[in-house]
């Protein structure tokens, strides 16, 4: 009896050591790797937006895993998880009624923390069946209602870029891959209530929102 505790005993734990063993091997820890953009003094939309798709065009590792057996289709999903991170900009007029978004190093900060968060996250992301990542952009009052909109839709398309391919650098093919909402409100969900024409660094901002 005690010789087949004591195998039944050593089987679960070479099994639990190999399951280990497999579960690091599936996502390996990487070190995080950020567009070459983000380590200017001021982050220019316009000039992101010409190299997303060079970015995107990098190579990366997949998800190793078995079909059928601990892929993240055939992982039981986890409790959910949501969080929240909010980036304030400024942007500039750049003449014919254009304007260009800018960020400082400040809130690029937030990017990186949220994607490494997110990304270390490897169990609970792998795990998800519903993931999604949602911008909404702010803008305040200092332009005409047309000229906010433009200019929140800019924001949002602008972040939606910085999180791609943040999470397309650093995640693993097959595993980590958010769609991106967007939505763009202009200035009507203002955070500090001014007149029009003010400038208001509290309601140039974007929410984002990660859920899976």
């Amino acid at each position: 009896m005690r010789h087949l505790v004591k195998l039944v005993v050593g089987t679960l734990i070479a099994l639990g050591a190999a399951a280990a063993a497999h579960g690091q091997a599936l996502a390996p820890e990487r070190a995080m790797t950020w567009p070459t953009e983000f380590a200017n003094e001021t982050f220019s939309c316009d000039a992101f937006a010409a190299q997303r798709e060079r970015y995107m065009r990098i190579s990366r590792p997949r998800f190793n895993c078995t079909a059928g057996v601990d892929c993240p289709q055939d992982l039981q999903p986890g409790p959910a998880k949501e969080t929240n991170f909010l980036m304030f900009y400024d942007w500039v007029d750049t003449g014919r009624g254009n304007v260009d978004v800018t960020f400082s190093g400040f809130a690029l900060e937030n990017i990186k923390a949220m994607t490494t968060n997110m990304l270390k996250d490897m169990d609970g992301v792998a795990r998800s069946k519903q993931r999604l990542i949602t911008v909404a952009a702010h803008t305040d009052a200092s332009s005409t209602p047309a000229q906010n909109q433009r200019i929140s839709e800019k924001i949002s398309a602008c972040v939606k870029n910085m999180v791609e391919v943040s999470v397309h650098l650093n995640g693993y093919a097959g595993a980590y891959d958010f769609p991106v909402q967007t939505q763009a409100f202009g200035a009507s969900q203002p955070m500090v209530m001014t007149g029009r024409g003010v400038r208001e660094p509290q309601n140039r901002r974007s929410d984002i929102t990660i859920k899976y």
